[in-house]
């Protein structure tokens, strides 16, 4: 989905062609709340790429969205950037990247969903 990359600031619904493939982009409401920035499939379900807040800023993702879960590379900041997780993704889990919490300078390394290394910046 390299191509299909997209973001929409403030539109309801956007069918954008690049290329082949008609991609969606679109502003909404989730169900748990969240307000969604990206593409979505037929059924208005995050699917590609895209933004989520949880409403008041303080747990915000951006990358990969498949069947509305965190899915693939992407990054989620908690508490306006004072702790965030970047890498991979798998059904809403973290399984692979980095933690870092800038109010203590500790970053850990995360494999497997597991925590490996805890490491003083």
């Amino acid at each position: 989905m390299g191509i299909n990359k997209l973001i929409v600031a403030c539109a309801t619904a956007l069918v954008v062609n690049l290329g082949s493939a008609d991609v969606e982009a679109v502003n909404i409401q989730l169900p748990n709340g969240s307000i969604y920035n990206g593409e979505v499939d037929a059924n208005n379900v995050p699917n590609g790429q895209g933004t989520s807040d949880n409403g008041n800023g303080d747990v915000v993702y951006t990358g990969g969205f498949v069947n509305g879960q965190w899915h693939g590379q992407g990054i989620v900041r908690y508490n306006s950037n004072q702790y965030t997780r970047e890498g991979e993704f798998v059904n809403g889990v973290f399984m692979n990247g980095t933690e870092t919490y800038d109010y203590d300078g500790h970053v850990n390394q995360i494999e497997d969903g597991h925590r490996i290394e805890d490491q003083s910046r």
